[in-house]
């Protein structure tokens, strides 16, 4: 289920060379180009009219904008804000002093360790099957044994991979409006739709046996692109295909990862081929959103250099990036 950070990294690096950003793999580096109310006076003869008082100008519109207390705070109504104030977020805090090469660095470990996160959330939504398995394991019989739970094996497999699957299409990897409580959310719904799916195939493996028509079914995950949306991690297609991605998403994959999306979609159809499809997607979007992030530290770099350049206060190490060609 893991990605391959290859396309991050070029394999062939110095492994003495700490320079993240020179080190990220050709691939990508082409991915990152890819107013007061006036006073009244009542006439003494005509009766008084109804005028209604016109609001008095507020002074201070940038202050109103502002929440009156940070997101973390459980009363969101204002409640306790003079507490609040001088409260500097822990994420600042801990980024305050860093390099720019551990923020790099970070970043893509965060990449690494939501697709950890997402192991452990489909370990967790299939623990019925991975308890079917162990008890095949202890108390099945000769067979059983033998074939080492092969019929309960293959089920807690294809639950995990499945769930594991809906979740990148949900958007569970995509640093974008990332928070535990979306995460939870995202792996519930997972589950759901597993659970869902299941269902499904079992009524269309009745109506067969029964000479039935096959019920039909809305897709699996049709949704779940349109949740990716409404996060703002994706952007609607120009031309929808539920099959396959489009052209356009084809054409931005660099060559390696087209050929190893393109083997992963061989000889899929159906409701496997719209997860897998929907999987990539959100691969893709998780991955785009990662290079937005780099761009931006790469960016600010660059800008604090040619501040100090400007100063005259360039350390070395802005002179030896100068000397390389960096911009």
């Amino acid at each position: 289920m893991a990605l391959e950070m290859g396309w991050f990294w070029n394999k062939t690096q110095d492994s003495n060379n700490n320079d993240v950003v020179k080190n990220l793999d050709p691939s990508l580096k082409d991915f990152l180009q890819t107013e007061a109310p006036k006073k009244f006076e009542q006439p003494k003869t005509a009766p008084p009219p109804v005028v209604e008082p016109t609001p008095a100008p507020k002074e201070h519109h940038d202050d109103e904008k502002k929440p009156l207390v940070p997101a973390e705070s459980l009363y969101q109504d204002g409640r306790y804000a003079h507490l609040w104030k001088g409260y500097t977020p822990l994420s600042v805090i801990e980024a305050t002093g860093k390099t720019d090469q551990e923020q790099l660095a970070e970043l893509v470990d965060g990449y690494t360790m939501r697709e950890t996160q997402l192991n452990r959330a489909a370990q967790e939504n299939c623990i019925f099957e991975w308890l079917a398995q162990s008890e095949c394991l202890k108390s099945g019989g000769f067979k059983d044994k033998f074939t080492m739970c092969s019929k309960e094996s293959a089920v807690l497999n294809r639950c995990f991979l499945t769930q594991g699957k809906m979740m990148k299409a949900l958007g569970y990897i995509n640093p974008q409006g990332r928070t535990v409580e979306r995460m939870e959310d995202i792996q519930i719904h997972a589950d759901r739709l597993y659970r869902n799916m299941l269902e499904q195939e079992k009524a269309v493996e009745e109506a067969k046996e029964k000479g039935l028509p096959i019920p039909e079914f809305p897709p699996v995950i049709a949704n779940s692109r349109m949740k990716r949306i409404a996060l703002g991690q994706a952007k609607p297609l120009e031309k929808s295909d539920d099959a396959d991605l489009t052209e356009y998403e084809w054409k931005t994959l660099p060559k390696d990862r087209m050929i190893s999306y393109k083997q992963r979609l061989q000889g899929l159809a159906g409701v496997e081929r719209e997860l897998e499809v929907e999987a990539l997607r959100g691969e893709m979007e998780a991955a785009r959103a990662l290079s937005h992030e780099l761009i931006a530290v790469q960016k600010a770099e660059s800008e604090s250099r040619h501040a100090r350049e400007a100063a005259g206060q360039a350390t070395i190490g802005d002179r030896i990036k100068k000397l390389t060609g960096w911009n």
